[in-house]
C-alpha cells in the first residue's frame, strides 16, 4: 500500500471511529434504572400513607418487570421514590425517561428535575437548565413558569427574571389554568407599590374567576383591585 492511500485508510478509520463515538455518546440511550433498588421510606409520615406509598412502589415495579417499556410508569415510579425521599433514585428515571421519552415524557422529566434541583438538592444554576428545557418543550405548561419565578424570587435572586417569568407564563398559557400566575404578578406589583398594575391584574383575576362561574373568587379579586384602587388614590 502506497503512502497516499495508507493516508486514506486512516482517514476513514477516524471517521468510522468518530461515529461510533457519536453513537455511543449520543444516540443510546441512558442506561434504565434497576428495578432491584431498595424502597426505604426515609420522610416522616402517616403510617397510612406509607402503606398506600409501599403499595404504589410494589405496583409499579411489577407493572415495569412485566413491561420495561411502560415510560408512565416510569414516571409513576419516579414520583413514588421522590415522596419517599429516594431523590437519587428518582433523578435516575427522569433522567432516563428524558433520554428515551418523547417530548411530553420529556418536558415532566425535565420539570420535576427543575423541581428536585431546586427545592431539594439546592443547585440553582443546574435547576435553572431544567426549567428551561421544560419550557422550550411545553411553554403552555403554567407549573414551569411558577417554577421559574420561583427560582428568580427566592433561589437566584432576580426581580427582572422572576417578572418575566410570570409575564411569559400569562402569554403563553391559556386562561383560565393561568389564573396562580395572574395572582403571582398581582403580588409583585403589590410588593413594588405599582397600584395601576396591581388593579390591571387582579381585575384580569377577576375576569378569569367569572369565566369559570366563580363568584367568590371573583369578589375577592375585585376586593384586592379596589383597595390597591384606594391606596392609589391616596398617593401611597
Amino acid at each position: 500500500m502506497n503512502k497516499k492511500n495508507l493516508l486514506v485508510s486512516l482517514a476513514v478509520l477516524a471517521i468510522l471511529a468518530g461515529l461510533g463515538a457519536y453513537v455511543y455518546f449520543r444516540i443510546l440511550p441512558a442506561r434504565q434504572p434497576s428495578l432491584d433498588r431498595p424502597y426505604t421510606i426515609t420522610i416522616e409520615m402517616p403510617e397510612s400513607a406509607r402503606t398506600a406509598l409501599e403499595g404504589n412502589a410494589k405496583d409499579l415495579t411489577a407493572k415495569l418487570q412485566s413491561d420495561p417499556s411502560d415510560l408512565d410508569a416510569w414516571l409513576g415510579l419516579a414520583m413514588v421514590r421522590k415522596m419517599a425521599g429516594d431523590f437519587e433514585g428518582a433523578e435516575q428515571i427522569w433522567k432516563y425517561v428524558a433520554s428515551v421519552g418523547g417530548e411530553s415524557d420529556k418536558a415532566i422529566s425535565y420539570g420535576n428535575l427543575g423541581d428536585l434541583y431546586m427545592n431539594f438538592y439546592k443547585k440553582p444554576e443546574q435547576a435553572e437548565r431544567y426549567i428551561n428545557k421544560a419550557i422550550a418543550l411545553k411553554p403552555n405548561f403554567p407549573k414551569y413558569y411558577l417554577d421559574q419565578h420561583r427560582l428568580y424570587t427566592y433561589f437566584i435572586v432576580d426581580e427582572v427574571k422572576a417578572e418575566q417569568a410570570l409575564l411569559t407564563g400569562i402569554e403563553k398559557t391559556p386562561a383560565p389554568q393561568n389564573f396562580d400566575i395572574v395572582v403571582l404578578l398581582a403580588e409583585l406589583y403589590e410588593k413594588r407599590s405599582d397600584y395601576a398594575k396591581v388593579v390591571e391584574q387582579y381585575n384580569r383575576a377577576a375576569d378569569i374567576a367569572a369565566s369559570v362561574n366563580n363568584k367568590e373568587i371573583e369578589d375577592q379579586m375585585l376586593l384586592k383591585a379596589g383597595e390597591a384602587v384606594k391606596k392609589m388614590q391616596a398617593g401611597q
